[in-house]
Parts: structure tokens; C-alpha cells; sequence
């Protein structure tokens, strides 16, 4: 079907159901009047390519522009990535319909922002417009970066949680392969949780005639007795009997003053009042966790007036 005015009439065809009817016979009106009311002819290619024009200006994808705004909303900057959330706003501002300088859309934007990082643009540099927000994040961010490289801040916590789901996910499938080819009817030997299945009359009977244990099946003792029990019973007398001895000794101890007396007292850690010089507040900062760094950082080297 070469012919344009065929092809028209041929996609009009397809376009059914009451909503749409009205435009379908306003574009057969329009496809009559171009023919032989304006004498196109039925073989130019303009008469397709209007069409298409006609079809996409009425039957755009609203949903996308829904979407975009849904997705704005729950946009929030991760990882540390400012250039990347930056970008991926403006991308869903655009598909939204919206402008970049709206007073609502600068909301969302301070929104998805870290609340330390925002605290700081609006601190130091008290932005107002899209631009001057988007050059602040930039740069406080940097800042940011650039202390915690100095204080020695390891970014491996995402690289710990996704290494601590892989060894779970592989005892999960270690356990799990093990107990699906394992045989229902046999004895649990792992060590530490060695214990017999329940056993029939029968086989009780054939143990006890052959002298054998009915946790490990073996001879030489019984099954009150067997080394591979997991609790033996003298094992819980054990912190009792240390207990007693502790408390004695405690007695003890509170008549003889000179053996108190040799017990050194815990050390206790003298706060000095003397001010510390650059170099020992820099390397007491390093010798902190992750945690009181970002602390530091923060409340301390990100402020205006440090």
C-alpha cells in the first residue's frame, strides 16, 4: 500500500471505539477537503506524514509526564553521587513540565538533598535560585569529601553489606543443598548436634542385644554417657563451682587488706585543660571512629565560623 491517501484511510481504519470516533471522522472530513477541496494529490507523501503529526499531538503519552512527577517526588541524592542526583533531577523537571526556578520544585530538590549537606548551602552560602543551589550542593559536597579524605573516613560500609548478603546468601544455599540431598532416615552427625532420630522397637531392640549406644551406635558406653552428646552434664556444674569460688575469694579478700591492696584499680583516662596544637587535634580526630569523624566534619570543620 504505496499510495499515502490509501495508507491514511487504511490507519483511520484501525483507530475504533467511541472515545476516539469524533476525532477519526474530523480527520476523514480533513483528508476529503485536502484531495478535492485543495487538490492534493492522493500520491503525495505530505498527506501521511500530516497524519502522523495529527496522531501524536492527540494521542501523547500522558502517562509520562505523571510519572516524571511521581518519580520527582521520591528522588533523593544516595551515596554521596551530587553530580549524578543533580542530573538525574533535571532530566525528570523536564519530562514533568516543570521549570527548574519554581519555588516547588527548588522544595523537592532540597528535599532529596543529605539534611547535613543542606543545612550547610543554606549556612554558608544561603542560595535562593536553581543555579545557586545547584553550584552550593556542588561545592559543599566537595568540601565534604575533601575532609573525610583527610581524616581517613573509609567508604567501605556498602562493600561490608554486600559481602556479609553474599556469605549469607552462600550459607543459605550450603544448608540448603545439603539438607535437600540429605537422606531422611539418617543420623545427624554434625558436631555439636549429633543426635539419634527417633528410633523404632525394633531397632532399640537390636541395639541394646549388640550392646551398642542409641545416640552414636556405637559400644563401649551408653547413650548417658556418650562423648558426642552436646551438654554433658558436668559441663553446666562447671560456672557454679567458679562462682562460689569467686565470691569466697571476695570474702576473703575484705579481711585481708594488703591482698586488696595488690589488685591495681582500673585505669582512668586524666582529661587534659591544656589547649592542643593543630597536629594533636588533627591526629586525636584521625584516631576516632567513622562515626565521630562525620561528626566532626559536620558540626565542626563545615561551619562558617571554624
Amino acid at each position: 500500500m504505496a499510495q499515502p491517501y490509501s495508507r491514511v484511510l487504511c490507519f483511520l481504519s484501525y483507530i475504533q471505539g467511541p472515545e476516539v470516533q469524533d476525532w477519526v471522522t474530523h480527520k476523514l472530513r480533513w483528508l476529503r477537503d485536502q484531495v478535492y477541496s485543495h487538490h492534493t494529490l492522493p500520491n503525495n507523501p505530505w498527506l501521511w506524514a500530516q497524519m502522523m503529526v495529527h496522531f501524536g499531538n492527540a494521542f501523547v503519552d500522558t502517562m509520562t509526564q505523571a510519572k516524571a512527577r511521581h518519580e520527582l517526588t521520591k528522588l533523593r541524592m544516595e551515596e554521596g553521587h551530587i553530580d549524578k542526583y543533580i542530573a538525574k533531577f533535571e532530566r525528570y523537571v523536564t519530562m514533568a513540565g516543570y521549570g527548574v526556578d519554581e519555588p516547588t520544585v527548588l522544595e523537592k530538590f532540597i528535599k532529596g538533598l543529605p539534611m547535613p549537606l543542606a543545612r550547610n548551602c543554606v549556612e554558608m552560602d544561603n542560595p535562593d535560585s536553581w543555579d545557586e543551589w545547584k553550584e552550593s550542593a556542588q561545592k559543599r559536597q566537595e568540601v565534604y569529601i575533601r575532609w573525610r579524605q583527610i581524616l581517613g573516613v573509609n567508604d567501605t560500609k556498602k562493600d561490608q553489606s554486600s559481602s556479609k548478603k553474599k556469605d549469607l546468601n552462600r550459607w543459605q544455599q550450603g544448608f540448603n543443598s545439603k539438607h535437600a540431598d540429605k537422606d531422611p532416615n539418617a543420623m545427624d552427625t554434625t558436631p555439636g548436634r549429633t543426635c539419634a532420630r527417633q528410633m523404632t522397637t525394633e531397632e532399640r531392640a537390636h541395639l541394646m542385644n549388640e550392646g551398642k549406644c542409641f545416640n552414636c551406635q556405637r559400644k563401649g558406653h551408653f547413650s548417658r554417657d556418650c562423648p558426642q552428646s552436646p551438654s554433658p552434664p558436668d559441663r553446666e556444674q562447671a560456672p557454679q563451682a567458679r562462682k562460689g569460688k569467686v565470691k569466697k575469694d571476695e570474702s576473703d579478700n575484705e579481711d585481708d587488706p594488703s591482698e586488696a591492696e595488690s589488685i591495681p584499680p582500673a585505669p582512668r583516662i586524666k582529661a587534659s585543660k591544656r589547649k592542643l596544637m593543630g597536629e594533636e587535634l588533627m591526629a586525636l580526630v584521625k584516631d576516632t571512629n567513622d562515626e565521630a569523624k562525620d561528626y566532626v566534619i559536620q558540626n565542626a570543620f563545615m561551619k562558617e565560623d571554624f
